[in-house]
């Protein structure tokens, strides 16, 4: 199960894209949890944003709308979206991206395939199809090195996540 956390505010036209991307998604199983810190009016009450609300629910799946006023800036509002989170994963969106399908599959994929604790994507804004970056297309390679601290000892991920046991001198 995937959380995709999505923090919003005044975008309605974005908005209700996003959720389409979403719509389009097959696995692995996920819920959304959307958090709106619009001043003048609820996004989940806008037309297009309550049709791909209602597509998502009909698809079966867990869709939760919150209210989170006042605004404190957006780390604050990433950091309320994680304490809502309760699955093993969690998918931060922004409101103007468009969620190609297939994307939580790669994601899901590449982080129970490297048993590693963070997996990204480019995800580009609508107002940027065009710009074409091959060199961020480049298939992911697996680091096996050393971590750059001296005496470093990576322990397998299933008893330290990961990380560096080595203290920081």
């Amino acid at each position: 199960m995937i959380d995709v956390l999505l923090p919003t505010s005044g975008r309605v036209a974005e908005l209700a894209v996003v959720l389409a991307g979403l719509a389009a998604q097959d696995d692995p199983p996920f819920r959304v949890i959307l958090s709106d810190q619009s001043d003048d009016h609820a996004m989940a009450e806008t037309p297009a944003v309550q049709a791909m609300l209602r597509v998502l629910r009909a698809q079966g799946r867990e869709v939760r709308v919150l209210r989170h006023l006042p605004r404190r800036g957006i780390a604050e509002h990433r950091a309320f979206l994680l304490e809502q989170a309760s699955a093993p994963y969690v998918l931060f969106l922004d409101d103007d991206v468009w969620p190609e399908p297939g994307l939580l599959a790669t994601l899901h994929r590449a982080i129970e395939e490297l048993g590693c604790g963070l997996v990204g994507s480019a995800q580009q804004g609508l107002s940027y199809l065009e710009d074409v970056r091959p060199h961020e297309q480049a298939p992911f390679t697996a680091w096996s090195g050393a971590c750059g601290r001296s005496g470093c000892a990576r322990t397998p991920p299933a008893r330290s996540a990961g990380r560096c046991t080595t203290p920081r001198t």
